[in-house]
């Protein structure tokens, strides 16, 4: 990572102008609200605040939230990260479901195995005009998650306390997440199978992992596909502001 001495809203700010959100409220492709710059960073300071009070007692992140320079590293590696994909997931979302009017249907995203709500309550303060579900079977860590809803006043978001393959089925336009590695096949379809099906029977929407280097993204889908796996998988590079490490989110269908 660069320079950790900068202050923690200093970097999420910079950060969230780099990853080209405008500052000002906007509809992408004319089709999906997205919160402004200026308006989410505060959000996601908050946001930052509330993992830095609870880390110790619930382990939330990895990072010495307790300390300026963990509280910035955590901005990074956490919040600026989770948002970083942003375009390319609005851009599949239009391409996936191009008929459908998101302002009157809106979209159902689960988060799973949201742990502290990473990626979904960055996603949730983004993109208002949509409904999140974060999916997380430790009541303690849903105890922070809701705790979040309500400091933030985050209204487009719901927690769900259930492991991934007791959550309810069929009920999802997108699956996003972090936590799985490697996509193993129990997993893999337990995550296909949270996501709704077309008139076809076909799954319609996609899952949206984020990931690190190439190489070992590559041996997972090799794993996939010897394991049967037969549906698309596509690797999109996603810098992280501020992170100078290897970045992807890999999107599946079925």
């Amino acid at each position: 990572m660069s320079d950790l001495t900068v202050r923690p809203m200093e970097v999420i700010r910079k950060g969230i102008a780099e990853a080209g959100i405008p500052p000002g409220d906007f509809l992408f492709q004319d089709r999906i609200p997205v919160t402004g710059g200026e308006t989410l960073a505060e959000s996601c300071g908050e946001y930052l605040e509330e993992l830095a009070l609870f880390n110790k007692a619930f382990g939330l992140v990895s990072c010495e939230t307790d300390t300026e320079n963990g509280k910035t590293e955590t901005a990074v590696r956490h919040i600026l990260d989770s948002l970083a994909p942003w375009k390319i997931l609005a851009e599949k979302l239009c391409s996936c479901f191009p008929e459908r009017s998101f302002s009157s249907d809106r979209l159902c995203i689960a988060d799973a195995g949201s742990g502290a709500g990473l990626p979904g309550i960055p996603l949730a303060l983004l993109f208002p005009g949509m409904d999140f579900f974060l999916i997380e079977r430790m009541e303690k860590r849903c105890a922070f998650l809701q705790n979040c809803k309500a400091a933030l006043g985050i209204k487009n978001l719901a927690i769900v306390n259930n492991e991934i393959e007791k959550a309810e089925k069929a009920s999802f336009d997108m699956v996003v997440f972090r936590a799985f590695r490697p996509l193993e096949k129990k997993i893999l379809n337990a995550l296909l199978n949270l996501l709704k099906p077309a008139a076809s029977g076909i799954r319609s929407g996609f899952l949206a992992a984020y990931k690190g280097k190439a190489a070992s993204i590559k041996e997972e889908v090799k794993k996939m596909e010897e394991e049967g796996f037969r549906g698309k998988t596509c690797v999109m590079e996603t810098p992280v502001p501020f992170l100078n490490e290897e970045r992807h989110v890999v999107f599946i269908s079925a």
